[in-house]
């Protein structure tokens, strides 16, 4: 009887193993979350973001459907039916606020979210804390206009279910 070479079922066993294993740890990677703002049924902005693999940024696109007289947008840690604390700037990329006249139509900000953008509470913490957050159901997209200067619509950021 001939003797089987386990050896290489015995490896790519191992290899497979190791990858979920790696896979289950870095559960953080590709993750996507978005958001819906508006009121009174109406969305008028979406809001879409993507954790990059190695968990140092965050991609981030905020599409905004006929809002007038936009002055800046937010990321603002709290719940949106309490006034939170601004923690990183969506539109401008910083202050001072810039104002948009009259309707605007499209995309209102895209980049990217590191650590070095963090302000607020969350200044000089790693990006994994504002995503923590935003996992905990802790974070909204605020966007302001010169008529509510507090914030004129938002909406809470919440994990994409695949």
């Amino acid at each position: 009887m001939k003797r089987i070479n386990s050896f290489p079922t015995i490896a790519i066993f191992l290899f497979w193993i190791c990858s979920s294993i790696s896979g289950a740890v870095s559960a953080e990677e590709g993750t996507f979350f978005h958001c819906r703002l508006g009121w009174d049924g109406k969305v008028m902005a979406r809001g879409e973001f993507s954790y990059s693999e190695d968990g140092s940024a965050l991609q981030y696109k905020l599409v905004v459907h006929y809002v007038e007289d936009i002055t800046m947008a937010h990321l603002h840690l709290g719940e949106v039916d309490q006034l939170g604390t601004p923690v990183v700037w969506l539109y401008p990329a910083g202050p001072p606020p810039r104002f948009i006249p009259g309707l605007f139509d499209g995309i209102l900000a895209q980049g990217t979210i590191t650590k070095d953008d963090l302000i607020g509470p969350l200044r000089r913490q790693p990006l994994s804390s504002l995503i923590a957050h935003i996992r905990a159901g802790n974070v909204y997209v605020n966007i302001h206009t010169r008529t509510h200067p507090r914030g004129d619509i938002c909406g809470s950021v919440y994990l994409t279910e695949e």
